[in-house]
């Protein structure tokens, strides 16, 4: 089973991937290595709201490109991060 993706536009226009991701996961790693959700988004380029957005599960996933910058930042595989839905179709 491969986990449920949607596509969103970005301010420039093009379409992302949005995928579901293991929320409790996501901060309890940030969390055990010390970081502020202010540290992941300084590392990203984006604000702290949005991490917080991202460990509260609002909008439904992450955008690809910025789940893969968290995992490195996390050293852990993005994937890893991913929860496949139950719902597929």
């Amino acid at each position: 089973m491969t986990p449920k993706t949607k596509q969103c536009i970005n301010p420039v226009g093009r379409p992302r991937t949005v995928v579901p991701v293991d929320r409790v996961l996501l901060r309890k790693l940030r969390l055990e290595k010390g970081l502020k959700q202010a540290d992941i988004a300084k590392a990203i380029g984006c604000c702290e709201s949005r991490i917080s957005q991202f460990e509260i599960g609002y909008k439904g996933g992450i955008p690809m490109e910025l789940l893969k910058h968290i995992a490195l930042i996390l050293e852990v595989d993005y994937r890893d991060l991913m929860v496949e839905d139950a719902h597929t179709d």
